[in-house]
């Protein structure tokens, strides 16, 4: 009953009522496949907790919230909008997007893998955190099932600290991330929940891949290779710096709002921020807007434009509309 909470009810009803005429259509080029399949390969402690007890950070659940939380979390901080579909919805959507971010696609059927490889051979760029294609149909586990989907030779790298680091490289997914950046692991602000568990290595790696990271002990934990028109890229980790997924979908041809760490929405009508820090946020969009308004304060912060800037507090959430429909 808090009247702040009425307050801030009441604002979006009135902007809600206000917009709901615009027709909403997509404009991400970026997709994120979660597969919550993987839940069902790691086991927690079978017995219940003692009283005043939490989960060891080397758990299993921690190792699965870095990949099932965090990567969707950085890729929604690159600048640009991305949706979500399970990997059913995926095997019946057509090639659509030009990245696709696969957090934890460990269990992968012959279709599954024919389709995603399709994707890449397309143009698409497409990205796999952990143990991708590790279970094969017949539920059994292997690297040769991960080397040969991949077409990286994956070896094990032992049980350890997940954290990865950027090599010393002038490849454009690197670019402007200096050499030893923290590319991977927990939440990539503050490195929550980070885990130790099995590592995943590219051993031997061919001409044409292209080794990003390297966990401590030397061992490559991120590598690139063509794929038809497009790229597989693969992360023996949780890879969590938004940058790194910022660079990957330039490198794709995605359109990029802001250069920002900032949580990022945009359809055909709008754009959506949550700020993570305080500042002047450069935003391009895809085409010249007539006009471009703020829809909870009503400010217009640009006309007959494609660029504009805003200083915006951080923790604070803006809607700009740049639709052809007036709203008065």
């Amino acid at each position: 009953n808090h009247p702040e909470v009425f307050q801030e009810l009441a604002e979006e009803v009135k902007v809600g009522q206000k917009y709901l005429k615009v027709v909403r259509k997509t404009n991400s080029e970026v997709m994120i496949v979660p597969d919550l399949r993987m839940w069902n390969y790691f086991a927690m402690k079978p017995e219940p907790l003692e009283k005043g007890r939490v989960l060891p950070r080397s758990s299993s659940i921690h190792y699965m919230e870095n990949f099932c939380t965090y990567v969707p979390e950085s890729v929604k901080r690159i600048g640009a909008s991305s949706d979500s579909y399970t990997m059913e919805d995926l095997a019946r959507r057509r090639h659509e997007y030009k990245m696709y971010v696969f957090p934890c696609a460990g269990v992968l059927t012959a279709a599954e893998r024919r389709q995603i490889r399709a994707l890449a051979e397309a143009g698409a760029t497409c990205v796999f955190t952990g143990p991708a294609g590790l279970i094969d149909p017949d539920g059994e586990a292997s690297y040769e099932n991960m080397s040969s989907f991949l077409g990286m030779k994956i070896r094990s790298a032992g049980i350890g600290a997940q954290d990865f680091y950027a090599v010393a490289s002038s490849h454009p997914a690197l670019a402007g991330i200096s050499a030893g950046t923290r590319l991977g692991d927990g939440r990539w602000f503050d490195r929550t929940m980070p885990s130790q568990f099995h590592r995943f290595a590219v051993a031997e790696p061919a001409a044409d891949t292209t080794i990003l990271g390297r966990y401590s002990n030397g061992s490559a934990a991120a590598a690139m290779r063509p794929v038809g028109k497009g790229r597989f890229v693969f992360a023996g980790s949780a890879m969590t710096l938004p940058k790194i997924y910022r660079n990957l979908a330039k490198l794709s041809g995605v359109h990029v709002y802001l250069d920002t760490n900032d949580m990022t929405y945009a359809d055909q009508n709008y754009l959506v921020l949550h700020t993570f820090g305080e500042g002047v946020k450069q935003i391009f969009l895809p085409k010249k807007a007539r006009r471009i308004v703020e829809v909870f304060s009503g400010e217009v912060v640009g006309r007959d434009t494609a660029s504009f800037s805003v200083k915006v507090p951080g923790k604070t959430t803006k809607v700009y509309y740049f639709g052809d429909t007036q709203i008065d």
